[in-house]
């Protein structure tokens, strides 16, 4: 129950009373899991493009390209805390271990050992080398040599020095060209100055951020630009922070209310899927979608945008003919022959399996209601271990049957055959895609209207030593799209090189060798 005190929180808080009680009730009563038919495959699912298929996006992309509408949209607020987790747990650990102790360790694999002897074995080829041997006053090499791992990761760490485990992921350089770093921030817009570049030489690119660190997202952007002037491209740089009413509240193990020590609701970020009130505020046409981790180095960005252009073009072509369908529709065309023409469409180009529709009329209200979504192509990855959800097939509440990105959270962890729908994945999703959010008049999608409201994350933390059960938001990718039209297309491992640990850095991808 709610207190008056309660709604006033909340309220302040900019999240309505109403949106407060269905969280409280999502909690006491957790949503199904995801109906599972079968994983997405090559040719059925997923979509293998052919040369043909191919050289039509390129034709479909310099099209769009030219009505100058792409944008770039990237999630970049997260800190790199992850990235850092091994080499947090060895500064905060209260013995030091010599160099032999730290070798055998990783060679028994003990958790984290691996990661801190790649790293101080590795140290001299990061990116932020430099910075790092500022901060230590030009003594990393020998601290280095003597394998003085606590010393070098206090200053990388800790707040009073670089302080990199607090900040930003996008901030932090990654890669290094003759002796200048850049950050994924700079090598997100040196892509974009290829694959979102319109034909009025602008290219518009936006990040999510924290508010604190505003000041330092810009500070670079601004210097980017400035080094990519030169090219005669003006870059439209914008940013926006995650909505406070896009927080949720927490329960504790009897799902009351969490109350902070001064007796206040405690609220929690709403996860990556709270972005899409950032990404709908864009009111953009055509959007490229990528994680600021996953960037390549110059040397390997054409193929990088190759892809790119391929899945935009692709998108677009689609878009086509949902637009065509849809003005057909609208304006009371509905011959038979015209709508077993666009279920065949749905079927065979946007994987969407109908259910039982009864005469003409009930087939003209399904793809009205179907066709009139924001649409979305998304690379896919063969699974080679790597984390992320993977693409399903998945049985809807009315029967019918549509592609989806399913995480293992929304999957029943009790049910041996959706286990074994989940092992039989051959593909992940490596967050690469395009979206298209306009309708066919031209009009911003309103993309708040096609989330499935319960496709939501519940997860069990803890706050000053007390249990608590946290709520996310759905997924950026997963639930906040379920409703969209969704094309899933195989691209190469190669376009995937994502850094979610420090050592990544090293893999010779990110050291610039091809």
């Amino acid at each position: 129950m709610l207190e008056q005190h309660d709604l006033e929180a909340i309220e302040k808080h900019g999240i309505s009373e109403e949106d407060a009680a269905y969280q409280l009730d999502l909690f006491r009563n957790p949503p199904p899991y995801a109906a599972l038919d079968r994983a997405c495959l090559p040719n059925d699912g997923i979509r293998v493009l052919d040369d043909k298929e191919k050289s039509d996006a390129i034709l479909h992309f310099n099209y769009a390209a030219a009505g100058n509408r792409f944008q770039k949209f990237v999630p970049a607020s997260g800190a790199a805390s992850r990235m850092f987790q091994s080499l947090l747990w060895f500064l905060h650990r209260d013995e030091t271990e010599t160099r032999e102790e730290i070798e055998q360790g990783a060679a028994s694999r003990k958790e984290h050992y691996p990661n801190l002897l790649a790293f101080m074995n590795g140290i001299a080829e990061f990116a932020f080398a430099g910075d790092l041997d500022k901060a230590l006053a030009g003594e990393l090499p020998r601290l280095a040599d003597q394998f003085d791992y606590k010393t070098i990761l206090g200053a990388l760490l800790n707040p009073d020095a670089l302080n990199y485990a607090e900040l930003p992921k996008g901030v932090i350089p990654f890669h290094r060209y003759d002796g200048e770093a850049r950050t994924p921030i700079e090598e997100h817009m040196q892509e974009a100055l290829v694959h979102a570049n319109n034909a009025d030489n602008t290219c518009h690119i936006h990040f999510t951020v924290s508010p604190a660190h505003l000041p330092l997202f810009e500070e670079i952007t601004e210097r980017a630009q400035n080094r990519f002037r030169s090219q005669h491209v003006t870059f439209e740089t914008s940013f926006s922070v995650q909505k406070p009413e896009t927080d949720t509240i927490a329960v504790d193990a009897k799902n009351a209310l969490f109350r902070n020590e001064d007796g206040t609701p405690l609220f929690r970020p709403g996860g990556h899927g709270a972005l899409i009130e950032n990404l709908n505020d864009m009111h953009g046409d055509l959007v490229f979608i990528k994680n600021i981790d996953n960037v390549s180095p110059l040397q390997l960005t054409p193929q990088y945008i190759e892809w790119k252009r391929f899945l935009a073009g692709h998108l677009v072509k689609l878009q086509e003919r949902v637009f065509h369908y849809v003005t057909q529709l609208s304006g009371g065309i509905e011959n038979t022959f015209l709508l077993d023409e666009a279920l065949e469409f749905m079927k065979s180009d946007l994987s969407v399996v109908p259910p039982a529709l009864e005469n003409d009329g009930a087939k003209r209200r399904f793809l009205l209601e179907k066709l009139q979504r924001p649409i979305r192509v998304c690379g896919m990855v063969r699974s080679e271990g790597n984390p992320g959800g993977g693409p399903f097939w998945v049985t809807e509440s009315d029967g019918s049957q549509s592609i989806q990105i399913v995480e293992t959270a929304q999957i029943d962890p009790d049910d041996d055959a959706q286990q074994a729908v989940l092992a039989s994945a051959t593909h992940f999703n490596p967050v690469d895609l395009v979206c298209g959010v306009r309708d066919y008049l031209g009009h911003p999608f309103q993309l708040r209207n096609y989330i499935d409201p319960n496709a939501v994350f519940i997860s069990r933390k803890s706050k000053d030593g007390r249990e608590l059960k946290a709520l996310e938001r759905p997924g950026l990718w997963n639930g906040a799209m379920a409703n969209w039209n969704t094309v899933f297309v195989e691209v190469p491992a190669e376009t995937f090189s994502p850094v979610k640990k420090v050592v990544d850095l090293l893999s010779d991808v990110h050291q610039n060798q091809p």
